[in-house]
């Protein structure tokens, strides 16, 4: 009978807990399935967060409210501006390092239209802890770190002299130097570990501190 085809057909369908949009199929058609197994993945593509993990040390310096710069990873190009709302109180180990889930709701409308949005997707983001002006940069290549201590080898008349710095701020690719090098100086930027202090050399390449702002 008819009613008993509709009371067949209820009881097969599969009703979501939430309203969303199906991102990833469990199953093929045709599949036998048991009770509990998984069908489907549905998204509230409404409602999209980033998840950052931080490592314990700089845990501290990250405040829910702060402002982080989400990219790379599938966003290509293009960089996203967040908000930390939530500092998980657990740490959990990810690559052999402990580190901290960060939450980090992002808006939507700040996404460009053409943006494909990729779920799981892999990104990364960047937080300012601390901004200084006018410092003295030189590329991170340029530094040797022996122990506690960081070094890096000076230029001068093609003798190349081993120099003790003392570090400050780092960015991607430049690290400050707090002390130990002057505005102007020629430092080696590759090849350190051949070298040995005041050793003779012919000048292929070198570059010199800079002054920047570093945030």
């Amino acid at each position: 009978p008819l009613g008993e085809i509709l009371d067949l057909f209820k009881a097969m369908r599969v009703q979501a807990p939430f309203g969303g949009t199906i991102v990833d199929m469990l199953i093929r058609d045709g599949q036998l399935v048991n009770a509990n197994d998984k069908l489907l993945r549905i998204a509230d593509l409404g409602s999209l967060k980033a998840l950052l993990y931080v490592a314990e040390y700089d845990f501290p310096k990250i405040k829910v409210g702060q402002t982080v710069l989400i990219h790379d990873g599938f966003l290509g190009q293009t960089t996203i501006k967040a908000t930390v709302d939530k500092i998980e109180s657990v740490a959990k180990d990810v690559n052999n390092v402990r580190r901290v889930t960060i939450h980090c709701p992002i808006d939507l409308k700040t996404l460009p239209a053409n943006l494909q949005l990729v779920m799981d997707g892999s990104i990364e983001g960047s937080f300012q802890l601390e901004s200084k002006k006018n410092i003295l940069l030189v590329p991170k290549t340029s530094v040797l770190i022996d122990g506690s201590k960081a070094y890096v080898f000076v230029l001068q008349n093609h003798v190349v002299f081993k120099k003790e710095v003392v570090l400050g701020l780092e960015s991607k690719d430049s690290v400050e130097i707090v002390s130990g090098l002057t505005l102007g100086q020629a430092i080696v930027s590759s090849g350190q570990l051949s070298l040995t202090n005041g050793q003779h050399v012919t000048l292929m390449d070198s570059k010199k501190p800079e002054t920047h702002e570093l945030f």
